[in-house]
């Protein structure tokens, strides 16, 4: 029997966003922080341009293009205090797939030092679109989390499953289809206002 898709094994989660003050990419202004473990470090083909990868969950790597693109010199060693939470937009949640909007905010942060111990190059379009908003800043996972908590969830789809790709995949998961339907009709919204300014702005 053909497999439908195959997961890669390795844990990502998102842990949220918080606003850089020095950015000077208006359509980019955030750090986008994701907690991974080791194996997402490989599998995902995360390069390290400099430094470590963090060891631990007060430790972060923050990508090469943060300066480049947006400006912001920070450097191996700086310690950076993040006010993290959610984007949300009209009542819903936005994610690296929702451009940002001027109307939007970010709800329920929290303060969080980190030490910068390393540099990346920018991840692959899967986890950061040209259009993100964004940087993406590493942690290692936080292996005590309880509770209700969103993961991403990374699978290769056969061209067959992809002409059905959210009932498939709510099939494998065990969710109702209806409800997958909803989220996608809901992230289709959400992104009627797409920027129009060239790829460069976000590269």
């Amino acid at each position: 029997m053909k497999r439908v898709l195959t997961i890669l094994l390795c844990c990502l989660m998102a842990l949220g966003y918080a606003k850089i003050e020095e950015s000077q990419n208006a359509d980019k202004p955030y750090a986008y922080i994701m907690e991974v473990d080791k194996q997402a470090f490989d599998k995902l083909s995360i390069k390290l341009v400099d430094g470590r990868m963090p060891e631990n969950t007060d430790e972060v790597t923050i990508p090469k293009h943060l300066k480049t693109n947006g400006g912001v010199d920070y450097k191996i060693g700086d310690t950076i205090t993040l006010n993290v939470g959610k984007r949300t937009l009209e009542g819903s949640e936005l994610n690296q797939s929702n451009p940002y909007n001027k109307e939007e905010k970010i709800e329920n942060t929290q303060a969080k030092q980190y030490k910068i111990v390393g540099i990346t190059e920018r991840p692959s379009r899967g986890i950061e679109p040209y259009t993100a908003p964004g940087y993406t800043f590493i942690t290692s996972i936080n292996n005590e989390i309880n509770g209700e908590e969103n993961y991403n969830l990374y699978a290769r789809y056969t061209k067959k499953a992809l002409k059905d790709q959210y009932k498939v995949t709510a099939n494998i998961l065990g969710i109702d289809e209806e409800l997958m339907e909803k989220q996608k009709k809901q992230a289709k919204h959400l992104n009627l206002k797409p920027q129009t300014q060239e790829a460069q702005k976000y590269q």
